[in-house]
């Protein structure tokens, strides 16, 4: 009899417990579309953030047409910007959309007026029809990635 109060006591216990946090837990909340999310993809969107004693870059061009080559070629080019933000320009990383195009960027800051310049780096091995390459450049600005565009058309040579 002792052992059925004492089952029937802690099942009480337990179920009464149940959706109560003590006061060393702390209750864990989904985040709702348009929350608190919208700080991580858009932080323009939320207040008390300094847009405008930033670093800033402008390409001069953000697009590239390397135009018709044969396939196998190597295509470099140089895409010039400057840093017109208030603060230095630091460019964290650079990746493209395909493992067969690269980016060589600066590695030191780039001060306020300055200007520089990243090279894409495009291989057309194996390449065929239209291509787009695009380099995503990752640095301290709103928003944190920029990316600039090298395209054209794979021309494949006949075989004799």
């Amino acid at each position: 009899m002792i052992k059925i109060i004492y089952i029937t006591f802690a099942a009480i216990l337990s179920i009464g417990a149940c959706g109560k946090v003590s006061s060393n837990e702390k209750k864990v909340t989904a985040i709702q579309p348009g929350g608190n999310a919208e700080m991580i993809s858009n932080p323009t969107s939320v207040t008390g953030i300094d847009t405008v004693n930033v670093a800033k870059i402008q390409f001069y061009e953000t697009t590239y047409n390397f135009g018709k080559v044969k396939q196998g070629v190597i295509i470099r080019h140089t895409f010039k910007f400057k840093n017109v933000g208030k603060v230095p320009l630091l460019i964290s990383d650079t990746y493209a959309n395909c493992g067969c195009t690269v980016a060589e960027f600066p590695k030191t800051p780039i001060q306020p007026g300055e200007e520089s310049e990243i090279t894409g780096i495009f291989d057309t091995k194996d390449r065929v029809g239209g291509q787009d390459k695009f380099l995503n450049v990752m640095a301290n600005t709103i928003p944190n990635k920029t990316t600039v565009l090298m395209t054209g058309e794979m021309i494949v040579p006949q075989k004799k």
